[in-house]
């Protein structure tokens, strides 16, 4: 029996409680999976042999994740992906495939797939991509139920509600900084840099806090988004460029239109909003000007020179020298020429919370 080593062992119960299905032909697969599923400490698990079985397993143990093998005979996982998606089931699907062609990795997420695995695989490889798949649907479940339940209270607990929600954006910044650790400093200098900027345009108290909190936010659309992609150690091609950019509005509807609520609708307009430029040439909607929200043009100045700054699998860190004239350059063309006067005239400020907030690793 394989001996899963404590580093694999997953630490939270809410994560080991998951459902998870596992549809595969091969019934030694079936156990190899089911081993070391339960050796990291997941039990609630089911397991299938007869695709044409997946959708009925589906709807009797409303899986949060479905291992799926795509070459089978009869019904391959191309076809289980379909009928799960036409019958609306809200579940992860980790793809586990022996084709190592780009194209059909990419048809996989294309077809539904959340994440894709190849054989052979470490089983520290799998259980990493199950535990970063789950810990995102989990905390989008939760956000969803706990949004919904709220919605019903909002009127006879103002105050309640209020505190709520700065726990929701909480609770989502702790899933993304658990997601990459060696960014986990980046989010907390976009806030400091975005309410820093906030407090030097003139705006209000309250706004200022406001995108103190909802800028760490900006990339929690990549809470979806593939390991693969994620971290790669390289720059991304074309198709794979466009899997990342989904994180924009992926994160704007993972947050919501909370109309009610100020410090939501701004940190789905961060979300939604930080990839456009001041000339139109962004994404996702290719907005410019003024048309692009005030809090989106800060945040998209903050979070590009910190990227800039920070070692990224990809690439070593900018020189702060460096990263500055890339701003002045850009004003005007990337950047709201107004913010990025009013950021250069806070060099040393943005140079202390650099300083105050490293980088995990150094590049």
């Amino acid at each position: 029996m394989t001996k899963i080593s404590e580093t694999h062992r997953v630490k939270d119960q809410w994560i080991l409680d998951s459902s998870i299905l596992i549809v595969d032909d091969n019934l030694i697969n079936l156990e190899i999976y089911e081993i070391q599923l339960r050796g990291a400490g997941y039990h609630n698990i089911a397991s299938v042999s007869d695709p044409e079985k997946a959708l009925e397993f589906g709807h009797i143990c409303k899986p949060d994740l479905v291992i799926l093998d795509i070459m089978m005979p009869e019904l391959n996982g191309f076809e289980v992906m379909e009928q799960l998606r036409k019958a609306q089931l809200s579940t992860m699907i980790l793809a586990v495939t022996a084709n190592h062609t780009h194209g059909f990795q990419l048809k996989a997420l294309a077809c539904g797939a959340q994440d894709f695995l190849t054989k052979p695989y470490q089983a520290a490889v799998l259980l990493a991509r199950i535990h970063n798949m789950l810990m995102g649907h989990l905390a989008k479940k939760w956000l969803s139920e706990q949004n919904n339940t709220l919605e019903t209270i909002v009127q006879e607990r103002t105050i309640e509600l209020r505190k709520s929600r700065f726990e929701l954006i909480a609770a989502l910044g702790r899933a993304a900084k658990h997601r990459d650790q060696d960014t986990a400093n980046h989010t907390i200098r976009v806030g400091k840099l975005a309410h820093m900027m906030g407090i030097k345009l003139g705006l209000p108290s309250a706004t200022c806090d406001i995108l103190r909190y909802a800028a760490p936010m900006h990339d929690i659309g990549k809470i979806e988004t593939p390991d693969h992609i994620l971290f790669a150690p390289r720059r991304l091609d074309s198709d794979e460029m466009e899997i990342m950019r989904r994180h924009a509005r992926t994160g704007a509807l993972i947050i919501g239109q909370h109309h009610a609520d100020p410090l939501l609708l701004v940190a789905s307009d961060i979300a939604l909003s930080h990839h456009e430029k001041w000339d139109g040439s962004g994404y996702p909607d290719g907005v410019r000007g003024q048309a692009i929200p005030l809090s989106g043009r800060i945040v998209a100045l903050v979070d590009v020179f910190d990227a800039l700054t920070t070692c990224r699998p990809y690439k070593i860190s900018w020189s702060l020298e460096q990263a500055f004239a890339l701003i002045r350059k850009e004003r005007g063309k990337h950047f709201d020429p107004q913010l990025g006067d009013a950021f250069l005239d806070l060099i040393s400020e943005i140079i202390a919370i650099k300083q105050q907030y490293p980088d995990t690793k150094k590049g």
